[in-house]
């Protein structure tokens, strides 16, 4: 493989963005490699589908991915390993999006029956529901909840189990081969001494072993090792326009308040305040209601402090003068504005109104995008190629 000292310039993924390579988002697919190559999908830019450049975007990278995991696994073999971490070496299965994805963050319109039933939920993460009446309300609440996040997640769940059978020092030499000894003792030196506390790891580590040899033989002058770490993840590919950016996010959001405050967002609040809920307004930032930060900070520090670290301007209104001081008292009351919340949803179709805003806003992004795309689908391909030659 090629010598590390040609590794370079490349740049980092942004965070809420999809990974390319190893420990990126990766997949298998049945598309063979000869026939792996862009789609002519782009087209004009006022005609550009943006979920099938996406779509197009992920099937490449998904392709790539494998082939880089199944470079490294083969380099982890020929060092004498047999049992491997699968999240860094087993492609991962990616199932074809049929809309633009959703980051819109609109989960604060409970639906109404669970808003009858449990509010917005915050009661259930304090202490009041330890004990008393509400513990198996909170308990039902939890469970309901953690489904809920886990509805989006395809493909069937990585067995990691035989690895984490291993001892600590096999894990370790592991790691070892496969990012090189100092980048492993920083991360993983843990393994080795569990009665310090966790290392963090330093970026301008570099990954040799089996991972690092992959990256350089993939992107050759175009790899980074500079910003190679994120939490668990190596971080390196192309820059990838698939996500909305940081400075589009908020204008997207001042449009989609500029889309139903007049008409739909008039009629909630109108709503809300004719239930006994009055004061509200958008973050006009994001596009949001923050009535989890309203009950979690205004109503229950008393209780908790899982929820502290929200947004310090997280917009809400001030908690009322004749707020219940028992305690029993506050989670009925945060129950009934729940349900409140969720009646004048239902009545004023604002939720339905903002997810269709957001949508268009995200459709225009991206055909303004189609160029940037084509570009990083090419650069992809050249990557495949030179995928392709790994042993």
């Amino acid at each position: 493989m090629a010598s590390k000292s040609r590794m370079r310039k490349l740049h980092r993924l942004a965070a809420t963005g999809a990974t390319v390579g190893l420990l990126g988002l990766t997949g298998c697919s049945d598309t063979g490699p000869e026939e792996a190559q862009a789609a002519d999908i782009t087209g004009g830019e006022a005609d550009a589908d943006p979920i099938a450049m996406l779509n197009e975007t992920v099937r490449l990278e998904t392709e790539l991915g494998a082939l880089e995991r199944q470079a490294a696994r083969k380099c982890m073999e020929d060092k004498g390993h047999t049992v491997h971490d699968e999240s860094l070496v087993a492609p991962w299965t990616f199932e074809e999006l049929d809309s633009i994805p959703d980051d819109y963050g609109l989960k604060f319109f409970p639906s109404t029956e669970r808003a009858g039933k449990f509010g917005f939920g915050g009661w259930a993460y304090t202490d009041i529901a330890a004990s008393g009446q509400w513990a198996g309300l909170a308990e039902e609440y939890q469970s309901a909840k953690g489904d809920e996040d886990n509805e989006d997640e395809t493909g069937d769940p990585l067995d990691n189990s035989a690895f984490h059978e291993l001892s600590h020092a096999d894990q370790f030499a592991w790691y070892a081969d496969f990012v090189g000894g100092e980048a492993a003792e920083s991360r993983w030196g843990h393994l080795l001494d569990e009665t310090g506390p966790r290392p963090e790891t330093s970026e301008d580590l570099v990954p040799y072993g089996c991972a690092g040899e992959v990256i350089e033989d993939v992107y050759g002058d175009d790899a980074d090792t500079s910003e190679f770490w994120r939490g668990h993840e190596i971080v390196y590919g192309f820059a990838f326009p698939k996500h909305v950016s940081a400075d589009a996010r908020a204008d997207r959001g001042k449009a989609v308040v500029k889309a139903v405050e007049k008409a739909e967002g008039a009629e909630f609040f109108q709503c809300l305040g004719e239930a006994g809920y009055p004061g509200w307004e958008f973050d006009d930032e994001v596009a949001r209601l923050s009535p989890d930060a309203y009950w979690a900070e205004g109503i229950y520090p008393d209780y908790t402090d899982v929820f502290a670290g929200f947004d310090e301007e997280t917009v809400y209104p001030e908690a009322p003068d004749d707020l219940p001081s028992d305690v029993d008292e506050l989670v009925r009351a945060e129950i009934a504005m729940g349900a409140a919340w969720a009646r004048c949803n239902d009545e004023t179709g604002l939720e339905d109104a903002m997810l269709k805003a957001f949508r268009q806003f995200d459709t225009e992004y991206y055909q303004g995008r189609a160029e940037e795309f084509g570009e990083y689908q090419e650069q992809l391909g050249r990557a495949m190629a030179a995928a392709e030659k790994l042993d």
